[in-house]
């Protein structure tokens, strides 16, 4: 596989979860099967004469694929001969500066906000000690705001994006694999993270910009999936005295903040529930969720690595105006809006507002 080196940042271990703080009998199909997972060690591999792709793959001099470097293992098979051929052979080739040590910490889905909140970024604090001494290599579709925002709290020797419809072949590269698999996260790294970001915002003095101790995060100016009742939802959530925020009028750092400040969170599932990484131990979390989908659960483990206190409402559901026929997956589950019922949303809003926490 011509790894020169390997060295390893955070060790694998046995995680082991407790169930949602409502969990009922009936739904107990939802999440058992994240109750224990065994996650591998992170780690930094370096390559020489590699080929990096604008998906993050890698493959060596010889043009064999480093596994490390693909998002899933489900996915290996997609990257053999047809995606060779098509990114390497038909596509321009890129020249870097020999002298420097690039380090890639992407892959095909890291340039959406939750991957790169809960997958990209945990690896960049994994790995922070060899940061100042490398270039961190990105695809141009990783170019966006709030990769941007969140960058500027590490330091880089530089940050160099590739141009789109190229590939580069890298003399010194650096690959940070992925601190836990898809859905799952590494408890002491992203509770590191988190120190992390805390640390930041103190030093920028953003700290304590807050919106209060009871959020609700409103899906209303996302581009798809909404909550279609969402003013019943709203009106609810006031008489407990919760403040409706959306995300979309704040900055990175003033929704790490809010995040950090709030102590309990009310939203529809969706990406900007990542930021649940930035709230303290202890807090207390919400999530509303499409019934039928036992596949999501990555803000269940996320809530479990960061010891939030996870609650539930499964909510019936309606294939959004959106989808196609090709985007209304009943696995991913991506275009759907939501029809909450308030009266059965209220009792569990209730439920978590009495409730002591487990840590």
């Amino acid at each position: 596989m011509n790894v020169i080196t390997e060295t390893i940042l955070a060790q694998g271990y046995t995680v082991r979860r407790q169930p949602p703080r409502n969990l009922r009998t009936e739904d107990l199909h939802y999440f058992q099967h994240e109750y224990e997972k065994t996650l591998p060690p992170c780690r930094t591999q370096i390559f020489h004469q590699a080929y990096f792709s604008e998906d993050g793959i890698i493959y060596t001099n010889r043009l064999q694929l480093v596994p490390t470097s693909v998002v899933d293992p489900d996915w290996l098979n997609h990257f053999k001969l047809r995606y060779v051929l098509a990114n390497f052979f038909k596509k321009k080739q890129y020249t870097l500066n020999d002298d420097n040590y690039y380090i890639s910490v992407v892959d095909l889905w890291s340039s959406g906000y939750a991957h790169w909140i809960l997958d990209a970024l945990p690896r960049l604090y994994a790995s922070r000690e060899i940061l100042p001494q490398c270039v961190l290599l990105l695809p141009k579709s990783h170019d966006r705001k709030y990769i941007h925002e969140t960058l500027k709290m590490i330091s880089f020797k530089d940050i160099h994006f590739m141009p789109t419809n190229t590939y580069a072949k890298v003399k010194n590269l650096v690959l940070v694999t992925h601190a836990a698999p898809q859905g799952q996260l590494h408890e002491s790294i992203s509770r590191g993270l988190r120190d992390y970001t805390w640390e930041y915002l103190r030093k920028i003095g953003e700290l304590d910009f807050s919106e209060g101790e009871k959020i609700y995060i409103s899906r209303a100016k996302a581009p798809k999936r909404h909550i279609i009742n969402e003013q019943e939802v709203q009106e609810l959530v006031k008489k407990y005295g919760f403040k409706v925020i959306f995300f979309e009028d704040y900055t990175m750092n003033q929704q790490m903040a809010i995040m950090r400040n709030a102590k309990y969170v009310v939203t529809l599932h969706g990406a900007g529930v990542s930021n649940m990484i930035f709230m303290p131990k202890g807090t207390h979390y919400l999530e509303i969720r499409r019934k039928e989908d036992t596949h999501n659960n990555h803000f269940f483990s996320l809530a479990s690595a960061m010891q939030i206190n996870y609650w539930y409402y499964l909510t019936d559901f309606k294939a959004s105006p959106k989808a196609d026929g090709k985007h209304f997956d009943l696995l991913m589950g991506n275009y759907y809006d939501a029809v909450v019922n308030v009266a059965e949303l209220e009792t569990t809003l209730q439920e978590m507002l009495a409730a002591e926490s487990l840590w």
